[in-house]
C-alpha cells in the first residue's frame, strides 16, 4: 500500500502538449444546443497542430473585446506569453478565457471543410461576461486565439 500511495505522489498532477503556441482559428459554426448553451466550432491550418489528449483536455482562448475589430496575440511559446499579453495596450488586447475542448475532428474528418475542427461549449449568461458575449454574437469567419494547455488533473 506504501507503495502505491508514494507512486500516486509522484505522478504529475498536469501533462503538457508536446508543442506549445498559440494558434489563430476561424470561428466556422454556431449552434445553440439548449436555451443556456451556445457551441462554437473553429478551424483553421494551424488548428492541424494541436493533438487531441482526451478528457480534461483545456486551453486558453483569445478573442476580441465585444465591439472590436483585429486583437494582437503573444508571440512566446513558452510561459514568457503572458507577460507579453499584459503589455499588449488596452486597445489591442485580446480577452482571455480557459475552456475544454468539447471535441477535436481531425483535419479531413470535419463538418465544415479539410482542416481539423473544435467545438467548444458555452454557459449562455446572455450579455454578463465577455465569453458568454462573445459566443452568443460571433459570426463564422470571425478570429480567435488559442493556447493548448494540455491535460489537467490526471
Amino acid at each position: 500500500m506504501a507503495e502505491r500511495t508514494r507512486a500516486a505522489r509522484k505522478a504529475p498532477k498536469f501533462v503538457k502538449p508536446a508543442t506549445r503556441e498559440i494558434v489563430r482559428a476561424r470561428v466556422l459554426a454556431t449552434a445553440r444546443i439548449s436555451p443556456t448553451f451556445v457551441r462554437v466550432t473553429i478551424g483553421g491550418d494551424a488548428v492541424s497542430t494541436i493533438g487531441p489528449m482526451g478528457f480534461d483536455h483545456w486551453f486558453r482562448m483569445f478573442f476580441p473585446v465585444p465591439g472590436r475589430r483585429g486583437f494582437t496575440l503573444p508571440s512566446a511559446t513558452d510561459d514568457r506569453w503572458w507577460p507579453e499579453y499584459q503589455v499588449i495596450p488596452d486597445d489591442e488586447r485580446p480577452v482571455l478565457r480557459n475552456y475544454t475542448f468539447r471535441r477535436f475532428r481531425a483535419a479531413g474528418a470535419g463538418s465544415y471543410g479539410d482542416t481539423a475542427e473544435i467545438d467548444i461549449d458555452f454557459a449562455s449568461h446572455g450579455d454578463l461576461g465577455p465569453a458568454s458575449a462573445w459566443a452568443n454574437t460571433v459570426s463564422a469567419g470571425e478570429e480567435i486565439g488559442v493556447l493548448d494547455e494540455g491535460i489537467g488533473y490526471v
